[in-house]
């Protein structure tokens, strides 16, 4: 009886073991991209090419998110622009998708959240049909210690300071200026952060 209780044990643990090689080798296959190339790492680790197509991996998660094909992308003028933003010779992506609304000959990347075309502003990939493309531009804050400026979270055109997809309310685009954090900024009345008043000067 003893006996066989062992065996059985060790019939169990064997296959436990196996079980358990298989998933980690599983894992770490498809965690280390399963043979697919970056188009840049330097600027996005969310485009990758196997096999003559060009794949997006949200947040490089290859794992638990997977990779998604771009759909009739060229491959051989496909870059990247940004972490989200890619082309190619015909066209725009955001995650992966075609913006089928923006002007491909006037697209211009103002920053991670923001871009705009001769017609309209997008953020992160949507078209904002209430800003004012003529007079929109990201704001931006020095970096302590550093020669280099960074990208507020904060825009403004000459009717509104925006903070993404919002309008921050009662904020004056003309003396907005976004301070050293990306989710902080003031005008002459008030302290903002996270598109909000939190303090008033």
């Amino acid at each position: 009886m003893l006996k066989s209780l062992v065996i059985i044990f060790s019939v169990l643990l064997g296959i436990g073991m196996i079980v358990t090689a298989w998933f980690l080798f599983q894992f770490y296959r498809v965690a280390g991209g399963d043979g697919y190339s970056p188009v840049d790492k330097e600027v996005s680790d969310q485009y990758y090419t196997k096999a003559d197509q060009v794949y997006f991996v949200m947040m490089g998660n290859f794992f638990e998110l997977g990779a998604q094909k771009v759909e009739g992308a060229d491959i051989s003028t496909f870059s990247v622009q940004s972490n989200e933003y890619a082309r190619d010779s015909k066209h725009i992506y955001f995650n992966g998708k075609v913006v089928e609304t923006i002007d491909y000959d006037s697209f211009e990347l103002l920053s991670r959240l923001y871009a705009k075309d001769k017609n309209a502003v997008y953020i992160y990939g949507k078209r904002e049909e209430r800003a004012d493309v003529l007079s929109f531009e990201v704001l931006g804050f020095d970096v302590p210690d550093s020669k280099i400026q960074s990208d507020s979270y904060y825009a403004k055109d000459k009717n509104s300071v925006w903070y993404f997809h919002n309008i921050v309310k009662g904020a004056d685009p003309e003396s907005f200026k976004a301070l050293s954090d990306p989710k902080s900024g003031e005008d002459d009345h008030h302290i903002y952060n996270d598109g909000h008043a939190v303090e008033q000067i």
